[in-house]
Formats: C-alpha cells, structure tokens, sequence
C-alpha cells in the first residue's frame, strides 16, 4: 500500500509539473478548471486501483463552485470526484495563529 501510494504521490508530482509554464502568463488558462481535472484524474485513478481510496484536498474550497465564490454553480464531476475537503484555519488562526476568530464566518 505504501508503496502505490509513494509511486502515485512521484508520478503526479512529476506529470504536473512542466518547464515553461511560468513563462507565458498572458494567456486565458482556466486555473480552477485545471486543477479540477487533475483532482478528478487523480481519483479516477487511485479509485480504479484501489476502491476504497479516499480523495481530500486540502484548502481548495475554492474548486467546488465554477467561480471559486459560495453563490457559484457546483462544479459536480469535482464533487462527486472527491470524498471530503480538509480546510485549515477553519476556526482557529485566520487571522493570528492559535487564535480564535473574533467574529463567525458565516456563509449566507
């Protein structure tokens, strides 16, 4: 198991990975829509190779809507494609680590 794992960890590490990406910065490149794709690729993946692997991004709130904001439309094949999301800084260290925030979040 730890094996598949440190090999998908390498193989994705590398396929993401490509020189000259950071050169042309005036283009029209979906960023949310990518990473979607490579998150769903990634569960495609590990779940055809081991069915009860779990997907959970981290801090990537931002990709469960098309327009990254709460009123957006769900981005469904994402969300069905992932089986949790981790969020750091949830209640604690938005603003100051270890600190709790002043006011609740409150999404409406």
């Amino acid at each position: 198991m730890k094996k598949i794992l440190l090999l998908l960890s390498l193989l994705l590490f590398f396929s993401s990975c490509n020189k000259g990406d950071d050169q042309n910065t005036n283009n029209n490149t979906e960023f949310r829509q990518e990473m979607r794709d490579f998150v769903i690729s990634i569960s495609q993946y590990a779940k055809a190779t081991i069915p009860d692997f779990l997907i959970i991004p981290q801090n990537g709130i931002e990709l469960v809507t098309h327009n990254g904001e709460v009123t957006g439309q769900p981005a469904l094949a994402y969300l069905n494609a992932i089986d949790a999301n981790g969020q750091e800084d949830l209640f604690y260290g938005y603003d100051y680590d270890d600190k709790p925030h002043h006011q609740p979040i409150i999404l409406t």
